[in-house]
Order: C-alpha cells, then sequence, then structure tokens
C-alpha cells in the first residue's frame, strides 16, 4: 500500500529518572540453519561465525541430523551402522566459535521408517519408527556419545528438541499420539544417559499441543524441561507459497537489513525503560547501557496494512548534558544494498568486487545527529520511512554528586 501523509508528529517523552527493567536479550538464544548437512561448508561456518560475533547468537537449531546423507544411522548388509563423524564435527566447529547445539532429533534415519514419505528436496523422512525401541536405542546411543566426547557438564547446556513441527502433515504422517509415544521413548532414552539433560519440545507450528503434551508428560511421569514452537511473521496471513528467488538473493554472504536490525539489537544494553501510549505503526524502546542512552524506533504494518512516514518526537527529560548523539539508520536508502544490486543491472553472480560493494552499502553509518538541550531535556526529530528502524544513542555527561539522575523510564503519547 502506498505511503500516506503523516499530520502530527508522535511525541515520545522518556523521564530518565524512573526505574528500568530488565531487557532480556531473548532473540539471541537460538538461530535456524537449513539442514545438518550445510554445517559441513566452509562458506556457511564462515557466515555463522560472523553471526555470531556481530548478532550474538549462541545456539544453532537445523533439521536433517539424522537423515541418511549425515551418515548417523544407515544400513549396512541388513544391520545398523553408526557414524557419528559428520555430527561430531558440526559439533567441534560450533564449540570453537562459542556457540553451542539446539539439537533438532530428525527426520527419520531410511532403516528405522515405517514408510516413504518424505520433505524437502532432500527428502527427508517424515514417518514414524516401525520400531520406537530401535529408535531409542540410536538416541540412547548419539547422545551418550556425545556426553563421553564432551562431558555431562557441557552437554546439559544442549537443548534436545523432539522432532519437528509434527501437528503438520508436511512434517509427520502419523497422528497425534504416536508423536506423544516418538516424544516419551525419547525423552526416556536421554535421561537414561543423564538426569541432566535437556529434552523437550515439540517444535510445532503456530503453538499448536503444547498443553496436550505438558499433560501427557505430567500423566506418564516423562520430563518436558522446554517448550518450543514456531510461530512466522505470515502465519495470520495464510500459508504463502515460498519465493525461493527471494530467499536466494543473500546468496553471496552479503547481510539484508534484518540482519543489521539484529546488529543494532545486540549492541542495546540490558536496562530498558518502561513505554506507555503506543501508535499503529510506530514502536519506541528507550534503553540504558552505562553512560548512554539508546532509543530504538521502528516504523512497522503487515502487508497491504497502511504505514506512512512518521515525524518522531523525542523528549528525555530529567536528562544530564548529552555529550555527543549518533543515528543509526535501516530503510531503502541505509545499509540495504538492493538499490546498489539494482544500479549494477542485478547480476546473477556479481564479482567480488560487486560484491565488495553490495557489502559496502550494506553497513550501519552513525551519522551526528543534532538536539536541543534545556532546562535538563533533550529534543531531537526523527523521521521513520515505512518499514525503517533508527537506533539513537547518547552519551550522557557524569552527573554532579548531588543529583544522580539516571535515565530510568520512558513514555509515548
Amino acid at each position: 500500500m502506498a505511503p500516506i501523509a503523516t499530520v502530527m508528529p508522535i511525541i515520545v517523552s522518556s523521564c530518565l529518572s524512573s526505574a528500568t527493567a530488565p531487557l532480556n536479550h531473548a532473540w539471541e538464544h537460538t538461530v535456524g540453519s537449513g539442514r545438518a548437512l550445510l554445517a559441513l561448508r566452509a562458506d556457511w561456518r564462515e557466515q555463522l561465525r560472523r553471526c555470531h560475533g556481530e548478532l550474538g547468537f549462541r545456539y544453532v537449531r537445523f533439521h536433517g541430523l539424522l537423515d541418511d546423507d549425515m551418515g548417523t544411522l544407515i544400513a549396512h548388509q541388513e544391520k545398523p551402522l553408526y557414524s557419528f563423524f559428520n555430527a561430531d564435527c558440526i559439533c567441534d566447529f560450533l564449540l570453537s566459535i562459542g556457540m553451542r547445539p539446539f539439537v533438532e532429533l530428525g527426520f527419520m534415519p531410511e532403516m528405522l521408517a515405517s514408510g516413504p514419505e518424505t520433505v524437502f528436496h532432500f527428502r527427508g523422512n517424515v514417518t514414524p519408527p516401525a520400531d520406537y525401541d530401535a529408535w531409542a536405542t540410536l538416541v540412547r546411543t548419539l547422545v551418550g556419545h556425545w556426553v563421553d566426547r564432551y562431558g555431562i557438564d557441557e552437554v546439559r547446556q544442549w537443548f534436545f528438541e523432539v522432532w519437528n513441527e509434527p501437528n503438520l502433515p508436511a512434517f509427520w504422517t502419523g497422528t497425534r499420539e504416536d508423536y506423544f509415544t516418538l516424544y516419551g521413548h525419547t525423552a526416556q532414552a536421554i535421561k537414561t544417559v543423564g538426569a541432566s539433560l535437556r529434552v523437550g519440545g515439540q517444535a510445532t507450528a503456530m503453538t499448536a499441543w503444547i498443553d496436550e503434551l505438558l499433560d501427557y508428560g505430567e500423566k506418564n511421569r516423562l520430563p518436558v524441561d522446554f517448550i518450543s514452537t514456531h510461530i512466522y511473521p505470515t502465519d495470520p496471513l495464510g500459508f504463502e507459497g515460498a519465493d525461493t528467488e527471494e530467499q536466494l538473493a543473500n546468496l553471496h554472504g552479503v547481510p539484508k537489513p534484518i540482519y543489521r536490525a539484529f546488529q543494532l539489537l545486540h549492541g542495546l544494553g540490558r536496562e530498558r525503560l518502561p513505554v506507555a501510549g503506543a501508535h499503529e505503526t510506530v514502536d519506541a524502546w528507550v534503553v540504558r547501557n552505562g553512560r548512554s542512552i539508546t532509543v530504538f524506533l521502528t516504523n512497522h504494518a503487515q502487508p497491504r496494512h497502511a504505514i506512512a512516514t512518521e515525524l518522531v518526537d523525542i523528549r528525555l527529560t530529567d536528562a544530564p548534558a548529552p555529550r555527543a548523539a549518533y543515528i543509526e539508520r535501516i530503510d531503502e536508502n541505509h545499509a540495504n544494498p538492493r538499490r546498489q544490486w539494482r544500479e549494477m543491472g542485478e547480476p546473477e553472480y556479481p564479482s567480488r568486487a560487486q560484491v565488495e560493494q553490495l557489502e559496502a552499502a550494506s553497513r550501519l553509518v552513525k551519522e551526528p545527529l543534532g538536539f536541543a538541550y534545556e532546562n535538563r531535556t533533550i529534543r531531537f526529530d526523527v523521521d521513520l520511512p515505512p518499514h525503517a528502524v533508527a537506533a539513537v544513542t547518547l552519551e550522557l555527561a557524569p552527573e554532579p554528586p548531588d543529583r544522580g539522575a539516571t535515565a530510568r523510564a520512558a513514555t509515548i503519547r
């Protein structure tokens, strides 16, 4: 929908002497990444190392750890043959860069599968096991191997998640009861290796089956150490077809705007100032980090909802004098390589020099921001185009001993 003209500025005011609340960087816990086999690629590893360093992600989750192409369990002369070499290579790398695996246990190895149904181009088998005890043996053997290799103190910090989205027929051909049976065998197998190991799930789509799994665990005295579920931004709009070409557009490792948004979030402090009031598309956080204050702004709406460029009038009251202020932006013209790519003629396979240019166009830039300061109030304006992100950081001077005022609270009205 085309932007509409804005009339009145949005006033954001913050009294910097009120109490803060903890800001938990929950978004940094886990990042998803394709399938396990990709984790053996050099470019995948280079990009994940960068994500950990710049975005702070701590765990990584992927499909297909138990697929035949990983070799974890295959049939050799009609007998089970285990090989943990590839899985160990992945775990070794993750630990070497300060990350850990969020272990999705799936899909079904062919020799254990009860049927031929598969998902994705790599044909992950989505059928229940023909023999649940054989599945439990696989889980117990794999987890036991990791405890022997890395130690119980390390592996107890991992998460073992049973399957992926079993409430969707594309990922699980059995019934809900079949899945609960799978969960029970898996949980018991893992706890046999170590009582402190964390097992949970069920990684359903759109918060399905959560109460049912908790009830099942309670009735059968089975552990549910954590609950996981998947919600996507397009879920309220229905399931849309995957745009493969669009998904392949970051193929050469050039950060997209969403990457830079996570980078800004990673740089925020841990003390969030409460915000009162609301706007249909604009949201504001005020976050303290030592002697600095960051005002984090977004202007976003779901597809086909009205959105316009908005002018935000920020007023920080009871504030020490600012020493400096700068703004970092993400929008069509900032930290966004798309326009540069189009000006290049939209090359499908950019040269090394073109990739470097796109990388440069994707970077966040700190631009000085003007402000007014009078009567212990800091004022400045920020214009936010549709779907823009902006972070304004102010470095504050130390307070005299008799004042001691620090940034504490925020309101929007």
